[in-house]
């Protein structure tokens, strides 16, 4: 089945842009990696998008445009400015909060650290059931997709139980450790947006109660109206200044308790500072209930003495050796398939080796393409044109793997999950320009 281009989206995110496009009559959102960040190791990105939580959203296949991979992602409704432009009453927002602190407990049960939290990246759903507007398309800051406009939602009760929020983008994501009880992952580049920082970064770690921070003022953001504040101060408050507008946030919010679950995730003291578990025992969740992850955060230890010799040698990280393996031991299969030619035994055996390896590294750090270094290590007289090789066969791989991974619910390269409400795409997936 083929996806017909629609059009482009003329807004666009720093890592992404995004297309429309729609099969079946069915719209839907390709977001692909901008042509700086084509190395762009975004395989954790696609882990996430394949969990099984109902508030975090889903990846639906994958496609080759300009001879980029592009992500099949569910159009939504709007994002968490929209809904502060929409005539939403507050206590049906609670619900929405709800979900996205569930999916933020679940992200940190599968020992991801999102880190880019913020009213843009926590998408809006709603079932089509009675869907009778045309939409218009917008850009969410991240790379995601909604449709943009103002729906009369709050004289239709029905309509505003069925909106759902997920959270969204995980291209700044990073999986970490737990160290001293905290979900902790150590500092290597500028993640989480400025306003939205903690007062106790200090640039040496990210933990899970920097999550807890930048989610706490999303939260606070979404649940203004943002027509009533243009009214007052005769512009919009964006995203950006919600932080330097925290007392106006919470006096203008009627919710008690809800502002006092907000003040316990802003405790400055990040000791004090409430922690998932805290949340969900405060009265504003009241039967919500934490979803459990279906997958064990214990690598499967594997057999392959050869490989584990080879990686200590040549100094590879412990965690990155562990997860290669992983990936060996279960995908030798797909592994195999990449070549159509005949390989030399140790040629190919380096290029399976190259590829676990990188994409390993690319999913516990989400920072560079790790092709190229893994490349030096395995042939460092000949790098470039093993790197060329062994990078054509990881997008390769990349395609075939979560194809399969967003359409048939098989497991990833980390964890297992079971999918859900998957969306059959079956034939081939064409690109377009």
């Amino acid at each position: 089945m083929d996806f017909k281009f629609i059009s482009d989206i003329t807004d666009e995110g720093k890592y992404a842009l995004l297309m429309e496009a729609s099969i079946d009559g069915k719209k839907y959102a390709i977001k692909i990696f901008k042509e700086e960040y084509r190395y762009c190791p975004y395989v954790l990105e696609m882990e996430c998008l394949a969990l099984s939580c109902p508030y975090i959203i889903k990846g639906r296949s994958l496609v080759y445009v300009d001879d980029k991979i592009g992500i099949v992602l569910d159009l939504a409704e709007g994002d968490g400015i929209w809904l502060t432009m929409n005539n939403i009453p507050l206590s049906s927002r609670a619900k929405l909060f709800r979900e996205a602190i569930i999916a933020v407990d679940y992200l940190h049960k599968c020992h991801i650290l999102h880190l880019d939290l913020k009213p843009g990246n926590f998408l809006i759903y709603r079932q089509k059931d009675n869907e009778e507007e045309e939409n218009e398309m917008t850009m969410i800051d991240g790379g995601q997709a909604s449709t943009k406009k103002t729906v009369r939602v709050a004289a239709n009760e029905t309509a505003v139980e069925s909106l759902s929020m997920k959270v969204s983008d995980f291209s700044l994501s990073v999986r970490g450790e737990i160290k001293n009880g905290c979900l902790y992952k150590k500092y290597d580049l500028e993640r989480t947006p400025d306003e939205y920082l903690c007062p106790e970064f200090n640039h040496t770690k990210y933990t899970d109660k920097h999550d807890i921070w930048s989610l706490a003022i999303s939260l606070l953001y979404m649940s203004i109206d943002n027509d009533k504040y243009m009214d007052k101060f005769g512009n919009y408050l964006t995203e950006a200044d919600a932080a330097t507008n925290l007392d106006y946030l919470i006096n203008e919010c009627n919710d008690t308790i809800f502002i006092d679950l907000i003040n316990h995730m802003l405790e400055k003291d990040p000791a004090k500072r409430y922690s998932m578990s805290d949340i969900f025992q405060h009265e504003f969740m009241k039967g919500a209930e934490r979803i459990d992850t279906k997958y064990s955060n214990r690598l499967v230890e594997t057999k392959n003495d050869l490989f584990r010799s080879w990686c200590e040698k040549n100094d590879v990280d412990n965690a990155i050796i562990e997860l290669a393996n992983v990936i060996l031991s279960k995908n030798d299969e797909l592994l195999e398939g990449l070549f159509s030619i005949d390989y030399e035994k140790v040629l190919k055996k380096m290029i399976k080796w190259s590829i676990a390896l990188s994409l390993a590294d690319e999913m516990i750090n989400n920072y560079k393409d790790a092709s190229a270094h893994f490349s030096v290590l395995f042939s460092p007289k000949h790098s470039d044109v093993f790197f060329d090789i062994t990078y054509k066969a990881k997008l390769k791989f990349i395609n075939r793997k979560y194809i399969s991974v967003f359409e048939k619910g098989s497991d990833g390269l980390m964890f297992s999950f079971t999918l859900t409400n998957s969306l059959s795409l079956s034939g081939d997936l064409t690109c377009f320009h």
